[in-house]
């Protein structure tokens, strides 16, 4: 596994990873419920952060919309492989900071 955080690593690999890590359910998509486990996980209550810098819930869904809304492509309001690596390769940041130097 360590393979795919190498600064050499495969983009698709990288991406297909990415895409596995996020969708927390394992139902193949990313969806609402994927995105607030990740929010919530990075900046909200399951986060290691004090109460008054985690996100509220009003603004963990405005971030949630603002993704949905910027990555969904066939409005079915979650985001299949191909939509999420659609947004991936519009991020040239995603590469360079999906990674682990040894």
């Amino acid at each position: 596994m360590m393979s795919v955080f190498s600064e050499n690593a495969d983009k698709d690999v990288k991406t297909e990873w990415a895409f596995m890590i996020y969708d927390f359910n394992n139902d193949n998509v990313i969806d609402r419920s994927d995105l607030t486990t990740l929010l919530s996980k990075l900046c909200g209550e399951e986060s290691r952060a004090p109460p008054e810098e985690q996100i509220s819930e009003e603004t963990m869904k405005e971030v949630i919309d603002k993704i949905i809304s910027e990555g969904d492509l066939d409005d079915d309001g979650m985001l299949s492989y191909p939509e999420f690596e659609h947004a991936i390769l519009k991020s040239p940041d995603f590469f360079g900071t999906f990674r682990i130097r040894m």
